[in-house]
């Protein structure tokens, strides 16, 4: 499958989210070291920690399902990209039919 073409105007765009996150990036203070767990913490902390572990892990296959769905949408527009182009290339053929029959009728 040959690699998308997207208009210039999309690196425009892109260019534009990628200035603005690094600018949102480069807002965010730097965050201190956190103070190692003690035994007294660390129960304290520990159904926290496995609640956010089952987070991540949701999201992560949230990420992999819109992994999945980008990549049947890509396989669904190079499709219809090929049948596209295969129609214009009847078209431009039928084109060329016709012009030939009014110019040999006239």
């Amino acid at each position: 499958m040959p690699p998308s073409v997207l208009p210039p105007s999309w690196m425009r765009v892109l260019e534009t989210i990628e200035q603005s996150l690094a600018e949102r990036l480069a807002a965010v203070p730097e965050v201190p070291p956190a103070e190692p767990l003690t035994a007294d913490t660390a129960g304290h902390w520990q159904p926290l920690l496995d609640r956010l572990e089952e987070r991540l892990a949701q999201l992560e296959a949230c990420a992999a399902q819109a992994s999945q769905q980008a990549a049947a949408a890509d396989a669904l527009l190079a499709a219809d990209a090929d049948a596209l182009a295969a129609w214009r290339a009847r078209s431009a053929s039928t084109q060329q039919r016709l012009a030939e029959w009014a110019s040999a009728s006239v």
